[in-house]
């Protein structure tokens, strides 16, 4: 679920990184699925690229054994004091 369903979350704007170590072959395209709203990636700590719709597809470098995604939603949440999806709902897909 998004950062939305979280107990105090709910409203939040702002970005969340998720980080994960992977062990993928040479060249994979990654699609993170459902965003909610802008995606930027990171292999080793080296920028790839960000995505402000969909697809949220991403060609991973040779080698990347650590991947960062940043997500930031809109304040649209905030300002309006209403709960909106956030983040990844669709999760990482290889």
């Amino acid at each position: 679920p998004g950062w939305e369903t979280l107990h105090g979350w709910e409203t939040w704007s702002g970005a969340v990184v998720y980080e994960a170590a992977v062990d993928l072959a040479p060249g994979t395209v990654i699609d993170l699925g459902e965003v909610h709203e802008i995606a930027r990636v990171y292999a080793d700590g080296t920028y790839i690229g960000t995505r402000l719709w969909a697809p949220y597809a991403f060609r991973l470098p040779q080698g990347a054994k650590v991947l960062r995604v940043e997500v930031a939603n809109t304040p649209a949440g905030k300002m309006d004091g209403v709960s909106l999806p956030s983040g990844i709902l669709g999760g990482p897909i290889p």
